[in-house]
Formats: C-alpha cells, structure tokens, sequence
C-alpha cells in the first residue's frame, strides 16, 4: 500500500480475503508498474516516461544530465516543449509521465505554476515528480534524502534508492527537528537524539527505521542524521557540508500535526540552493 494508514481500504481488503493482511509500504508508482507487468493486456495504455524540457541557458548540460538519469532509472526520455511542461505541472491532465527533468525555472515560470500564498498546495498536487537539475552534477556519488515523518516520505525514499543503486551512491538521511534551548546543544546532545528517535513510536522514528532497513537491504551505503533548528538553515549547511549531487525531498505534508510545511520550505530551497533538487510526488 501507498498509504499504510488507509484503514478504510485495510478493512476492504480483510473483509473481501477473509484474513488481516500483512501490509508492506510501496510508494504509487512502483505498484502502478507492477500492475502494469501483471495485468499488461489490460493496462496497455500505461506508460512512465521520463519527460525532459531544455534550459534556455545551459541545453546540452541539462540534456546530458536528462539521459544520464533517463539511464539510471532504465526508463525513456522523451524531449517535451516548454509549454507543454507547463501543462503538466500546472494541471492535473496527465498520468504519463513520472519525472519531469528540467533546468532551474525563472520566476515567470514559477510564479505562473507556483503562484501566490497557496504555492505550497499547489505544490503538493503536482502530477509528476520534479528534478529541477540546477548546476547538474554526475555521476551521482552522494544523495541527500529529508524526510519529515509523513506517509509522502515514502515516495522520496523509493526515489532515492532508484538512483542509488546503480549509481553506486551514498545516501545521507536527514531529519530536523525543531531547535532545543541553547544549555542543551551539541554533538553530543544531537548524538543521543538520534539514538532515542530511532527507538521511538513516533511516525519519524518509524520513517528513519524504514529508510535504515531499505538501505541494508539493497546495500546501499548509508547515514542517518539529525538536526535541530530552522528547516531550511539546516538542510542548507548539510548540503554545504556534505558535498552532495542530489537533494531529494517530498512534495508536500499529507497529514496534520507538521511543525514546518513542505511546500514553503521547497520554494525557499529551489530559490537558494545551487545544485541539483528532486521533488518527489
């Protein structure tokens, strides 16, 4: 299941199998192409294409990172007008693409698909995920995943492991969390926290234990990492002190109860940060 809380479907699906079922999170469009290879005949119209729009400024630097990506994912990339881009981010019309690649956007573009006080929620309706390749760098050799204990977590996870493994990446997982007084700050102090949020019931203690499992299991080389303070200010100096190719960061909170929101945060982030950003949906 995509969303492990639907208890409405859970109860659907128990009724209908006569038992409890066991219940594995996947993030939608893995199931949706796994259904596609079991029921072929019936979804043949189904396809994930790896969209990709020019940069007006940097074309063949974007188009080389495009196929580079278009390879590591195994998947086609077909070249889309600019306008037709557009199209896709601004409305819901589409469920042929999974990834639009695209140079960074000025601000007519963002302001036209991002525009006004709710860019965040138009944020999270994004149709298809976005990889704004801002000064692209390859191969990729160290990803940054932020999760924020939210079920759409799970969406940017099977992102980052997509591209790591055959890319042969590291990945780095980072929480923040929100900043303790000053008497309790340090190494030291973060060191504990992330020992005693990996031992918790909370929904990012569970997300940090998930990714940590994933990792293992596909040997992929990994880090958990906590911060406290400013979302933005902390993902900025991770990027800045880890050197990473890649961010990789959910679209947008789907539950109550967040401290920081998503949306606000990832416009700061594409508006500042100088290097690559994936914004999965």
């Amino acid at each position: 299941m995509a969303d492990p809380t639907d208890t409405v479907a859970l109860e659907a699906v128990a009724n209908e199998l006569g038992v409890a079922p066991y219940v594995l999170q996947g993030d939608r469009t893995s199931i949706d192409r796994l259904l596609a290879k079991l029921w072929c005949d019936e979804r043949q119209d189904a396809s994930h294409l790896l969209a990709y729009t020019p940069s007006d400024s940097t074309p063949e630097e974007i188009t080389s990172y495009a196929t580079y990506v278009g390879d590591l994912l195994d998947e086609d990339m077909e070249r889309v007008p600019r306008e037709a881009v557009r199209d896709i981010l601004a409305e819901k019309t589409t469920g042929d693409y999974e990834l639009v690649i695209m140079g960074k956007p000025d601000e007519p573009f963002w302001r036209r698909v991002f525009s006004g006080p709710a860019g965040g929620a138009a944020l999270h309706q994004l149709p298809v995920s976005l990889l704004i390749a801002h000064r692209p760098l390859k191969p990729l050799r160290r990803l940054l995943l932020v999760i924020h204990g939210d079920p759409s977590d799970s969406e940017a996870t099977e992102w980052t492991l997509r591209l790591a493994g055959p890319s042969g990446a590291s990945v780095t997982t980072l929480a923040v969390v929100p900043p303790v007084s000053t008497m309790d700050q340090g190494l030291a102090r973060m060191e504990r926290g992330l020992a005693e949020l990996l031992t918790t019931d909370t929904m990012l203690g569970r997300q940090m234990r998930r990714v940590a499992r994933q990792l293992v299991d596909r040997h992929i080389e990994g880090t958990l990492r906590l911060r406290q303070g400013s979302p933005e200010r902390e993902i900025r100096r991770e990027l800045a002190e880890g050197q990473f190719d890649l961010l990789v960061i959910a679209a947008a909170s789907q539950g109550p109860g967040q401290w920081w929101t998503p949306g606000d945060l990832i416009i700061s982030l594409v508006r500042a940060v100088k290097r690559p950003m994936l914004i999965a949906q």
